[in-house]
């Protein structure tokens, strides 16, 4: 994967196809949109910005499981880590909005509402977001 650089066309440039403003990092030819593939080298072209935008789905969300996290001194989590609505006692159905899910990374529950949330929205978890800031401040 390269980053192209964009640059006016010069006088006696090199260029496949009808040229453009794109120059391939690896063989210098010319390239007119982003993101493609260069037609000399084969070398997939895209933006920082392009490549910022499609990151979640490079590195998506793991899939949160059914049921309850535990806290630190082993007790359910009884609301859910992101919106702190609490879970009907007992009630573990998958068919409840409230049914309780969990990070298989940070362990923190959440309701079905906010699963949906973090996973087609947001693409991070709170928890684990929690967790790596705390790491950081050597908390």
């Amino acid at each position: 994967m390269g980053f192209p650089q964009k640059r006016p066309l010069d006088k006696d440039a090199f260029f496949s196809g009808r040229g453009g403003d794109y120059v391939c990092p690896r063989c210098k030819s010319r390239v007119e949109e982003l993101p493609s593939q260069c037609t000399v080298c084969k070398l997939t072209l895209v933006s920082s910005a392009h490549l910022a935008r499609s990151y979640h789905h490079l590195f998506p969300v793991p899939p949160f499981t059914e049921g309850f996290g535990l806290d630190d001194e082993g007790k359910r989590h009884t609301s859910c880590f992101a919106c702190y609505v609490d879970f009907e006692e007992g009630n573990e159905s998958t068919s409840n909005e409230n049914a309780p899910s969990v990070c298989p990374k940070c362990k923190k529950t959440f309701c079905f509402v906010c699963d949906v949330y973090i996973h087609e929205k947001l693409h991070n978890c709170p928890g684990c977001e929690l967790v790596k800031f705390l790491a950081e401040e050597g908390q």
